[in-house]
C-alpha cells in the first residue's frame, strides 16, 4: 500500500501523541521502563517515509510499496515498516549513509536496548531503499542483541519480527513469514494488550500469508480481527480499514460469497475516495469488483473496472509494477470481445511492456498472443504479429500452443 502521499499513522486515537510529546499516564508502555527503552511509534503504511523526530510526515522518497515498487511483487497486500523510537527518523536516509552511523552502533554496545533499536531502525532505512540483504542483516542483528540479553523489549522485539516477516513475504517464503508474523503478534500483544492497534499489521500479514497459501478461513479470521480492532479504535470510515476490508473481500470471493465480497470491495473504494487514500488495496478491490461483474455477465462494466484497476496499480506501485499484468490482460480480452480493437491493443501493449517476473510471465505470454491476433486483423499489422508469435510460442501455456501455431502458419506463411 504505497503512494507518494503522506499517510496518517495507524493510531491516532485516545492516548496517541506526537513524537515530540512527553510520555504521560496513557503511555502504552508500562511505567518504570528504564531510560533508553523505546516507546513505539505507530507504523505508517509501507512506502511512506515519515520524519519521525518531531511528529511531522514527509513525502516518501521512494513512493512505492515494495509492495511494492519494487516491493509491489506479488499480492503481498498491506506492508508497514516499524521504526521504533524517536532517535533516527528525522534524517534517516542521510544517517544510514554517514560514516558515524556504524560508530554510533558500536558505541552503543554497552546499552543493548539502544544498540538493538539502532539496528532495527537502520534496517528500516535500508528496507525502504530496496537494499534487502543489508536490511535483513540489520533486523537480525537487532533480534540477536535482544535474545542474548534475555530481557528483550517486547515492543522492539515484536516490531523487528514483523519487519523480518515482511521481507520473507517479498521472497515468497511464506513459512518463514508466518513464523515471524506470529512472533510479532505475540510480543506486541504481550506488551500492549490484544486490543492495541499496533497488533493490526502482523494480523494483516498473517491474513495475506494464509490467503497466498490457500488457507482461506484462516485468512478471513485474521482480516476480521484486524477490522474489529481498527473499528474499535478509530470507528468506521478510517483509511486504515481498507487493508482489512480488501482482504475480507478477497477471502469472501474465494469462498464464493459474491454479495459479501462486493460489499467489502465497495466499502474499500468508498473509504479510499472519502479519505483521499491511494493504496494498492484499492486496486485489489477494483479488480475484485471487475471479477464479480464478469460472473454476472456485465462485460462492459468489467472491462472498465479492469482498466481502472490497472491504472490504480500503476499509480500506487509504480509504472512498471507487474501487479497490473492480470488487470491489463483481462481488460484487453474483454475489449476485444466488445469489438474495441484499439482499446484492446492499447491495454495489451502496456501489458507486454511490463517486466517479466515469475508472476506476470504467464499473463504477458497470453497478452502477446492476443495482441498478435488483434494486429493480424490488418495487413499493416501482420509483420508485427508474426514477430510476436515467433517469440511467444516457447513461452505459452499448453492450451494456447495449438491456436498460436495455426495463427503463425496463416500470418507468417511459414510451415510449422
Amino acid at each position: 500500500m504505497s503512494t507518494d502521499e503522506p499517510r496518517r499513522p495507524l493510531r491516532r486515537g485516545p492516548g496517541a501523541r506526537g513524537a515530540g510529546e512527553r510520555a504521560g499516564a496513557d503511555d502504552p508502555l508500562r511505567p518504570g521502563h528504564r531510560r533508553g527503552r523505546a516507546r513505539p511509534r505507530q507504523p505508517p503504511p509501507r512506502g511512506v517515509d515519515p520524519r519521525r523526530g518531531r511528529g511531522r510526515a514527509a513525502r516518501g522518497d521512494r513512493g512505492g510499496h515494495r509492495v511494492r515498487s519494487p516491493r509491489a511483487r506479488g499480492r503481498g497486500g498491506a506492508k508497514w515498516i516499524f521504526v521504533v523510537g524517536d532517535g533516527l527518523g528525522q534524517h534517516a536516509k542521510a544517517l544510514a549513509a554517514a560514516p558515524f552511523a556504524r560508530a554510533l552502533v558500536a558505541r552503543s554496545r554497552d546499552d543493548g536496548d539502544l544498540a538493538a533499536l539502532l539496528h532495527n531502525n537502520l534496517g528500516s532505512v535500508y528496507d525502504r531503499q530496496g537494499e534487502d540483504e543489508t536490511a535483513l542483516a540489520e533486523y537480525e542483528a537487532s533480534l540477536a542483541i535482544l535474545e542474548e540479553r534475555g530481557d528483550e523489549d517486547e515492543v522492539l522485539y515484536g516490531a523487528t519480527q514483523y519487519n523480518i516477516g515482511a521481507m520473507y513475504v517479498d521472497r515468497r517464503d511464506y513459512g518463514a513469514a508466518e513464523k515471524h508474523y506470529t512472533a510479532a503478534a505475540e510480543y506486541l500483544e504481550k506488551a500492549l494488550g490484544d486490543g492495541h492497534p499496533m497488533v493490526v499489521p502482523p494480523l494483516i500479514g498473517l491474513g495475506e500469508v494464509a490467503l497466498e497459501r490457500g488457507d482461506i478461513e484462516v485468512a478471513r479470521t485474521k482480516f476480521e480481527r484486524a477490522r474489529e480492532l481498527l473499528v474499535l479504535v478509530h470507528g468506521n470510515g478510517h483509511p486504515t480499514l481498507v487493508y482489512a476490508l480488501s482482504g475480507l473481500g478477497r477471502t469472501a470471493a474465494r469462498l464464493g460469497h459474491r454479495s459479501a465480497a462486493a460489499g467489502h470491495f465497495r466499502d474499500t473504494i468508498a473509504i479510499a475516495k472519502m479519505t483521499g487514500l491511494s493504496a494498492v488495496e484499492l486496486a485489489y478491490a477494483i479488480e475484485g469488483l471487475a471479477d464479480l461483474e464478469v460472473m454476472e455477465g456485465e462485460t462492459r462494466k468489467a472491462q472498465r473496472l479492469y482498466e481502472r484497476a490497472a491504472a490504480t496499480y500503476r499509480a500506487t506501485s509504480g509504472e512498471k509494477t507487474p501487479l497490473q499484468a492480470r488487470a491489463l490482460l483481462q481488460g484487453g480480452v474483454l475489449a476485444a470481445e466488445l469489438g474495441a480493437s484499439a482499446d484492446a491493443r492499447a491495454l495489451l501493449e502496456r501489458l507486454i511492456a511490463l517486466p517479466d517476473d515469475r508472476e506476470s510471465a504467464r499473463h504477458s505470454a497470453r497478452g502477446r498472443l492476443l495482441l498478435a491476433y488483434e494486429l493480424a486483423k490488418s495487413p499493416e499489422g501482420r509483420a508485427s504479429a508474426c514477430e510476436l508469435l515467433n517469440g511467444v510460442l516457447p513461452r505459452l501455456a499448453e492450451e494456447d500452443v495449438s491456436g498460436a501455431r495455426e495463427l503463425r502458419e496463416a500470418v507468417c506463411r511459414v510451415p510449422d
